[in-house]
């Protein structure tokens, strides 16, 4: 089974280069036989609720991309999350 990476990212980060940028990453990843879920936030608090979606997907692998706030939201997600937090991963 490939590996499974879930991005949760602000796509406004950067000033706005962060959607595409982002995108060109994940087909990356794909292309080298991970399987991939870039889910995006559209608004305060989004990041939290993408990652419990992913968590509940069975994704184990969390890359938080943007600015302090989805890193926060990500990490607070987990933190919230006992039960899978011993067997999941969050990359900045």
């Amino acid at each position: 089974m490939p590996e499974r990476i879930a991005i949760i990212a602000n796509p406004r980060a950067g000033r706005g280069r962060a959607g595409d940028q982002l995108r060109e990453v994940a087909a990356g990843l794909a292309a080298a036989g991970r399987e991939v879920q870039l889910s995006e936030t559209g608004h305060h608090g989004h990041g939290g609720s993408l990652t419990g979606d992913a968590l509940d997907a069975g994704y184990r692998h969390i890359v938080a991309a943007g600015g302090d706030g989805t890193v926060h939201e990500v990490v607070n997600a987990l933190a919230n999350r006992p039960d899978q937090r011993s067997d999941a991963a969050v990359t900045t």
